[in-house]
């Protein structure tokens, strides 16, 4: 059962119940959740009793009558015609999600007879998409938070950023840019970004775990400097 505990703080209704009412009105919200019909304090479909609400509950029955009789006092429920307990909004938010389940049944099944029975795709929002490009040139977004790096002559392409994910994994990549990034007089000892990446993204994985470089101690042995 989903909890909204800003709502139950902000209800007037709700804050105007003796502490103990509070939570007989909780579990109460339990029962209705897992009614049959939701929102509803049914059982086997049948309006529930006093007496049976309180050995559902496990208060004492006078307990009950008194916590039911003040809910009723600050209309914490409603009764339908029958009697039968239940709470507006949990009967609302039942109905809405109804009325949009059989709203994407109905566009759904639009779709397939568009298609000719085909399988559709799911729908991609603007969002979605955005966030597919975003991931796609992740490497190079994170290489523009990185002054030092930006400093060499070649820079990252996204064919060469989407090989680096391919092979290493971004968060191996990100690590290596991180200490690119904290070497000192890099652009004088390296020329690309993606060899020099690449090449020590390589080294990590062939050094044991003592020995892997981070940001701040970095081999100075290189294939890839500038020559005098």
């Amino acid at each position: 059962m989903p909890f909204y505990f800003d709502n139950w703080r902000k209800a007037p209704e709700i804050r105007a119940l003796d502490l103990d009412v509070r939570m007989i009105w909780f579990e109460m919200l339990g029962f209705m959740w897992e009614s049959t019909k939701r929102g509803y304090l049914t059982l086997n479909g049948n309006p529930v009793i006093t007496p049976v609400i309180s050995k559902m509950i496990g208060v004492d029955i006078n307990v009950l009558e008194r916590a039911i009789q003040q809910m009723e006092q600050f209309k914490v429920f409603s009764r339908s015609d029958d009697g039968t307990i239940f709470c507006r909004k949990m009967v609302r938010d039942e109905e809405i999600r109804a009325k949009k389940s059989i709203a994407g049944k109905v566009g759904m099944k639009k779709r397939y007879e568009k298609n000719n029975g085909s399988v559709i795709s799911p729908v991609i929002t603007k969002a979605i998409k955005l966030e597919i490009e975003h991931k796609k040139h992740e490497i190079q977004f994170f290489v523009k938070d990185l002054p030092n790096v930006r400093t060499l002559k070649n820079q990252l392409t996204f064919k060469e950023a989407i090989k680096l994910q391919t092979e290493h994994g971004i968060s191996q990549v990100k690590n290596v840019l991180l200490a690119m990034e904290n070497k000192k007089d890099l652009n004088k000892k390296y020329i690309s970004v993606y060899l020099t990446c690449n090449n020590w993204c390589k080294r990590n994985k062939q050094e044991t775990p003592e020995k892997r470089m981070d940001a701040f101690n970095i081999s100075e042995k290189t294939d890839y400097t500038i020559p005098l």
